[in-house]
């Protein structure tokens, strides 16, 4: 939804069923509600990495020690589509509901996708796997595959996985 408030006379955009709201400030950038002082990124597409996967944001925040960047994805089971396109399809995707995103920092050193849950975690290594070709990726010069075996081993905890967890890591 794109509206603008009779009072404020602002812009702005909501994505109601992921709870995202972001406004138009006055230098023309769409600012995130969400996150604080991260707006959306002029160029939305990530040139060298997860080639051939594009359902995903890329929020950007500048600061005195860097640019900071933040991917947002919607949560679901990694499906290749059509013609091997690639996608996430949506759980409990009906009408009206509330819908679940991934958000994933991406480090200022090593320039890798980072997420404290382990559930995105095993999606990121889904889509991954999905895209892994046998060259490898300009971002961090591993193949996909080598990416998800990474992501695998950063997962693994010391309780059982919840239910979520666990389709997660059969997708």
């Amino acid at each position: 939804h794109c509206f603008t408030c009779s009072v404020t006379n602002q812009v702005k955009v909501e994505l109601p069923r992921y709870g995202l709201e972001f406004h138009l400030s006055s230098n023309g950038l769409l600012e995130s509600i969400n996150y604080s002082g991260y707006h959306l990124a002029s160029c939305q597409s990530l040139k060298d990495t997860l080639l051939g996967f594009n359902q995903y944001l890329i929020l950007k925040h500048s600061s005195d020690y860097g640019e900071e960047t933040i991917i947002v994805m919607p949560k679901g089971i990694v499906t290749k589509g059509d013609g091997d396109v690639l996608f996430i399809q949506l759980e409990n995707d009906t009408v009206g509901s509330q819908l679940e995103y991934c958000a994933f920092h991406v480090h200022q050193t090593f320039n890798d996708l980072r997420s404290k849950c382990i559930r995105d975690r095993l999606q990121l290594a889904s889509i991954y796997a999905a895209t892994s070709t046998l060259l490898p990726e300009p971002r961090d010069g591993m193949r996909g595959w080598d990416t998800t075996m990474r992501l695998l081993r950063g997962s693994h905890v010391d309780h059982p996985l919840n239910s979520k967890e666990f389709d997660q890591l059969n997708n």
